[in-house]
């Protein structure tokens, strides 16, 4: 009797709620049976988290790849880019006895002229002295402007390399030597075997093949001191293009987009493609106006850029720019070029049926008659200061009741990296 009793407290205590029936006990032993799997709804629950997680993983891989690509582009265009300041030293092109006006002509010593040159062999032996009443292919940028502008918006002189170094006869280098200078070879082309097992198989020809994806130019300036005067020292800018096919296109093609390969701007073709000219306004056109910069202008900052066509305001973070200004409005002008990194830049303007690079100005809010029709973009740009100018160093604007400071913007598409260094030409003081 006490034997069953303890049994049935052990029973009790181990299942408390399964002794009353027989049917009880039965459906309490199989509830603490333990399980060897999941549920079909588990595995449903566990499915949606998985699903979840990989949604955010794709959504983000667009970014991760484009963040890649531009980290390896960096690192290309550095190589490049270093390698150009060596190699600009390396040649030789210090020495202005060897740089070719388009014409073939020497440049000779540059002392006194207050100019600054943009040495593009690979171009000119394309256009050579191209002109016409919209471009002029020996100046950067090419875009012409009217003659009634005063002053005139500063440019540089486009200059190639002698053929021959060892000599000092007139003419410039043919197109395929200036790829051998001025596009990069370290990108090699490599062939994809069928057999996914076996590695990527280097292409030769005479040497190692390279995509000649990266070409760059170099820009030389006089630097200028707080007082406006022209040094003997000048900034080397060396810029770094990306797909720039300069030297294999038609003559037209260099210059803008010309779609049906006729030579002729027609409609639909942008005729500013690939070297735009558009301005930097400030925030009105009084004496009292603000700088172009919205700020003071050290290390660059906000600007607003205006063009007459919405597309010539194309532009992306990453992109670079050349600001070029006057820094007096009589002879001698100073001219001045400096290069900027786009930091950041507005979105593009939805105008309710597309998105147009550039929005049109509102004139009537701004109360500025000056340009109607124009469209602008604000950007944010990174780079060295820029000079405060006095309102007596103004020009008058179009409407003639005011004085605005004028700067303007060279935007030239392909360009993914711009190296400087201080530099003594070889006909400068120490010399």
């Amino acid at each position: 009797m006490r034997s069953e009793w303890r049994h049935e407290r052990i029973e009790r205590y181990e299942a408390p709620d399964c002794w009353d029936t027989k049917s009880e006990v039965q459906s309490c032993e199989d509830a603490m049976r333990i399980r060897s799997g999941v549920s079909l709804l588990e595995v449903m629950f566990a499915i949606g988290v998985v699903g979840v997680g990989l949604l955010g993983v794709i959504a983000v891989l667009p970014l991760a790849l484009n963040q890649v690509g531009r980290g390896n582009m960096a690192d290309r265009s550095s190589r490049v880019g270093m390698n150009a300041v060596a190699e600009f030293d390396l040649r030789g092109m210090r020495a202005p006895s060897t740089w070719r006006f388009p014409t073939g002509a020497v440049v000779g010593h540059p002392r006194g002229l207050n100019q600054a040159f943009c040495i593009d062999p690979r171009f000119v032996a394309v256009n050579g002295t191209f002109n016409n009443t919209i471009y002029d292919a020996s100046l950067f940028p090419y875009i012409k402007f009217s003659s009634a502008i005063v002053p005139p918006p500063p440019r540089m002189g486009r200059v190639s390399l002698t053929p021959n170094p060892a000599l000092t006869t007139t003419g410039i280098m043919t197109a395929m030597q200036a790829d051998q200078i001025f596009v990069a070879d370290d990108e090699l082309t490599f062939d994809i075997p069928g057999d996914e097992t076996l590695p990527p198989v280097q292409v030769f020809g005479d040497k190692r093949e390279s995509e000649g994806i990266l070409s760059w130019m170099a820009t030389v300036t006089p630097k200028i001191d707080n007082n406006r005067v022209y040094k003997d020292t000048y900034v080397l800018s060396v810029v770094v293009f990306n797909r720039r096919d300069a030297s294999s296109l038609g003559r037209s093609q260099t210059m803008f987009d010309d779609i049906n390969t006729d030579g002729v701007v027609d409609p639909g073709e942008d005729p500013t493609y690939n070297e735009r000219l558009v301005w930097i306004i400030g925030n009105s056109s009084n004496a009292n106006a603000a700088p172009q910069f919205h700020g003071d202008g050290f290390g660059g900052g906000d600007v607003t850029l205006e063009a007459a066509t919405a597309a010539e305001l194309e532009l992306n973070s990453g992109d670079w720019v050349m600001l070029m200004q006057n820094l007096r409005s009589t002879q001698p002008f100073t001219p001045m070029f400096r290069w900027y990194r786009v930091a950041d830049t507005e979105s593009p303007y939805w105008d309710g049926s597309n998105y147009l690079e550039g929005r049109p100005i509102d004139r009537s809010l701004s109360g500025n008659s000056d340009r109607p029709g124009m469209y602008e973009r604000h950007a944010t740009l990174i780079g060295a200061d820029w000079p405060w100018l006095s309102s007596a160093d103004w020009r008058p604007d179009v409407s003639g009741s005011g004085r605005i400071p004028v700067v303007y913007a060279t935007l030239v598409t392909g360009v993914v990296a711009v190296y400087e260094k201080t530099i003594r030409l070889e006909t400068s003081s120490l010399w």
